[in-house]
């Protein structure tokens, strides 16, 4: 019979998520503050839990699939190198540092190093999520941010396949050869091994019949059949359902169906992970958290701390700078959804064996509250990281990154200032996107002197590998703009996309040269009116060229003529 709790549950998240989306929050924290509310310790909608987390365990296996099925061949040759170093060091680190801190809680090796890389797995979603609100995806934040997050869930694997091994050892009270351990942990990767090649030859063949069956409901029912085929498969061979369906996912990453299969799976994934967030929130306890809100807090800011400075050293072994180094590891801060796989499996697991079942009714409920806190402030903590935390982070290791380039204090200029000879006019260009590459190509086609100031080291040195005049910095630091010798420009050209960073440059260009031009680009409309409020000459709306050209390309293929169409668009505007 069907749970009316859980049809009000889902109707309540649909209000709650339709509200953080407004406000600009991910939605996940709207579900996980819909359990906290409909839970038990809220208004008790939900008191048995046992339906919601076989149905959150559905979600989990459909968020294993997708993760497996995201992680296309482009995506893993892309983060090798640099971003594939740096994860692998990330959770290494974290591993140990963490594993170490839990050992002194008189728990033993295995178990301790097993907990250790659970918590320094990070959030994948609210991560992915907070990278792509701030625009970071692009950079080297970015890049080695989604690389650490491929590599942890990949890592989740075989921390799932070490929770049976390490109840054989424990229920016999260490009294187990190391033969027998190898013996088991052998046959773990072995069953593992055999499911990789049943997916990579078998199931890729299946799939191939099924499209070319051309039945849309066939092809979907099989791939919802897919992941929970590929769990089962796997649990009955004795491993975690979430290990076959990663598995299942990841042979398919590389199929010329996959983009199909992400499409047809994502609304059933979504569903159930939704509720799976929604079990999540229903863990806390409000009375729990009070009563126990020292040790909370001091778990959280032991492990938010240790995964910081452990993610700073593993960058810099990477080679990575600062910037990167302390803001990535401040933006994978949090301990992840994945992670809880690993403790609920532990904690299924290991309750029977009596002091470990003992030592997690003292501390995972404690474990669990500090995790779920670290995920709800990973969104707040973002909004001032890729903004003003982010600028103070940059203004600080700056002069350390980048000795080389911050030394070279201005543009040479290829003119004497001496009254007789005219001087040519310059413009100076911020950022080195394809719009300001049109922009330099323009200049240099037409003999004119131009200059670039770049946050990129690696374009700034490039630049000036080609003989252009290059300068290193924030455009909206005085000093920077001095150093380009801005007060001597006749042209102030700015294409960076983002608003708030373009009002700030142009606010501070006017201050220092009241009489420049200054050209600045905006993307939405809104943006126009606060760009010429602060200084802007002129304002190249995106929206709006774009319209432009769409209305008079439309218009002259129905017969007007140019000037007609034209004449059309300037009515417009």
């Amino acid at each position: 019979m069907f749970d009316a709790s859980i049809a009000l549950t889902l109707v309540v998240a649909t209000g709650v998520a339709t509200l953080f989306h407004r406000i600009g929050l991910p939605a996940i924290l709207g579900f996980m503050l819909t359990g906290a509310f409909v839970g038990p310790s809220g208004f008790g909608v939900l008191n048995d839990m046992h339906a919601i987390e076989e149905m959150a365990e559905i979600g989990l296996v459909f968020l294993l699939f997708m993760v497996g099925l995201e992680l296309s061949p482009d995506k893993l040759k892309a983060m090798r190198g640099v971003a594939l170093k740096a994860g692998s060091l990330y959770m290494i680190f974290g591993t140990v540092l963490l594993g170490l801190g839990i050992l002194a809680m008189n728990v033993p090796p295995l178990l301790a190093f097993i907990l250790g890389g659970v918590l320094t797995i990070s959030s994948t979603a609210l991560v992915v999520k907070s990278l792509e609100d701030a625009k970071q995806m692009g950079n080297i934040v970015g890049g080695v941010s989604l690389g650490t997050l491929i590599v942890q869930d990949i890592v989740v694997i075989p921390l799932l396949l070490l929770v049976p091994l390490t109840h054989t050892v424990y229920a016999t009270a260490g009294d187990i050869s190391w033969m027998t351990v190898g013996i088991d942990l052998g046959k773990a990767f072995a069953v593992l091994a055999a499911t990789v090649i049943l997916s990579l030859f078998i199931v890729p063949r299946l799939v191939d019949k099924l499209a070319h069956a051309r039945s849309r409901e066939l092809f979907t029912l099989s791939v919802f059949s897919l992941g929970i085929g590929m769990a089962y498969l796997t649990h009955l061979l004795g491993l975690s359902m979430e290990a076959g369906a990663f598995v299942g996912g990841l042979a398919l990453s590389g199929s010329v169906y996959s983009k199909q299969v992400l499409s047809d799976s994502r609304p059933f994934r979504d569903v159930f992970a939704a509720l799976f967030f929604v079990s999540l929130g229903a863990m806390l306890d409000a009375r729990f958290l009070v009563a126990n809100l020292g040790e909370i807090l001091g778990v959280l800011l032991t492990v938010s701390a240790i995964k910081f400075f452990g993610g700073v050293a593993a960058m810099k072994a990477a080679r990575l700078s600062w910037k990167t180094a302390i803001i990535g590891s401040l933006a994978l801060f949090q301990v992840g959804e994945l992670a809880f796989m690993v403790l609920r499996s532990l904690d299924t697991t290991l309750r029977d064996v009596p002091w470990v079942g003992s030592w997690f009714d003292s501390w995972m409920a404690i474990f669990v509250h500090a995790i779920v806190l670290s995920m709800f402030l990973t969104p707040l903590l973002s909004r001032t990281l890729f903004g003003k935390l982010g600028d103070a982070i940059t203004r600080w290791v700056d002069p350390i990154d980048h000795k080389d380039l911050i030394a070279t204090p201005e543009i040479n200029r290829s003119v004497e200032d001496r009254g007789d000879i005219p001087r040519p006019k310059e413009a100076l260009i911020v950022g080195y996107g394809p719009i300001a590459q049109q922009v330099s190509e323009a200049c240099n086609a037409q003999g004119i002197p131009y200059h670039v100031i770049e946050t990129n080291p690696s374009t700034v040195k490039e630049l000036r590998a080609q003989g252009i005049h290059a300068v290193y910095g924030d455009a909206s630091s005085p000093e920077v703009l001095k150093s380009a010798r801005l007060s001597q420009m006749d042209v102030f050209v700015v294409t960076v996309p983002d608003s708030r960073a373009t009002q700030e440059i142009v606010y501070a260009a006017r201050c220092l040269n009241p009489d420049i031009h200054i050209i600045a680009r905006a993307r939405f409309t809104p943006d126009v009116e606060k760009l010429k409020m602060a200084g802007a000459s002129e304002v190249i709306h995106d929206e709006q060229e774009t319209g432009d050209r769409f209305v008079s390309h439309s218009l002259m293929t129905l017969g007007l003529s140019e000037s007609k169409a034209d004449e059309a668009c300037e009515d417009l505007r």
